[in-house]
């Protein structure tokens, strides 16, 4: 079948190391969406934190689309937000007790992309995520907030070594109630169980009347695997971790030499010539 859609994560798969869009793969993908495709970018980052790359791809309107948060939350590029797997209150109490338990800092991100903490001494992470979507950061607790509070996912931190150590215990506690999730090596996230890129993304190809065998994904880390193996065409990159490469249909080159710009290339584009 024909791809009509391409699904991408971000860091580490469309960006290189320096995190830029090359020139190249710009050229790519505009050239996809010439042809109508839809080029879509996944990511745990709220959509205006990503808007200078949907702006240099040439990226806008009701027609086009971004699956954010990780999958919680998909919308299209006019505003409108039609897949949204959110969190509450209670959900920030048992987040919030983990974190005071194993002693370590976390905040949530709401719809709008706004970082909320708990913690009096703001960590380093909430900052660079603040200034990462140009967002500010509110102080509150699970006690402060209102009974319909709502949000789409909370983020543990800390230095890689220290979660590699208090994941099993992450997953342990939150189990099946929650989607637990490594998005990078200081981020551990927690949020609704429904909640994740592949949910997001069958949401978005139900929407456009999409089979599976008409989409392609490229991921390079674990939060990355349900939509890769979702995808009928899965694009791991050869700098992504060994599960990736292990549930992708195909391995392309690594995120420094246009990987995701090969695989449509290859998979998308001549196949439709």
């Amino acid at each position: 079948m024909t791809i009509k859609l391409i699904a991408t994560d971000i860091d580490d798969t469309l960006l290189n190391s320096d995190r830029q869009l090359t020139a190249h793969t710009i050229d790519v993908l505009k050239r996809a969406s010439a042809q109508g495709i839809k080029v879509v970018l996944c990511t745990g980052r709220p959509v205006q934190a990503v808007q200078p790359l949907l702006d240099q791809l040439g990226l806008s309107g009701p027609d086009e689309y971004a699956i954010t948060f990780n999958g919680a939350v998909t919308v299209s590029l006019a505003g409108e937000q039609f897949s949204n797997f959110d969190l509450g209150r209670s959900d920030f109490a048992a987040l919030d007790q983990f974190a005071k338990a194993h002693q370590l800092t976390y905040n949530l991100r709401d719809a709008r992309g706004a970082v909320i903490t708990p913690d009096d001494n703001i960590s380093f992470y909430a900052v660079r995520q603040a200034y990462d979507s140009q967002v500010g950061i509110t102080r509150l607790t699970p006690a402060q907030v209102p009974a319909d509070f709502r949000y789409v996912k909370g983020m543990l931190t800390a230095p890689k070594a220290v979660l590699d150590a208090i994941e099993p215990s992450a997953r342990a506690a939150f189990g099946d109630a929650y989607y637990v999730v490594r998005s990078t090596p200081f981020f551990l996230e927690v949020m609704n169980p429904k909640a994740n890129k592949g949910s997001g993304l069958a949401a978005l190809a139900k929407r456009l009347g999409l089979a599976v065998a008409e989409v392609m994904a490229c991921g390079d880390e674990a939060n990355d695997l349900p939509m890769l193996k979702w995808a009928g065409c899965a694009i791991g990159m050869a700098n992504g971790i060994d599960a990736v490469k292990q549930a992708a249909t195909h391995v392309t080159r690594d995120n420094d030499h246009d990987g995701v710009a090969a695989a449509v290339e290859k998979y998308a584009l001549e196949a439709r010539s």
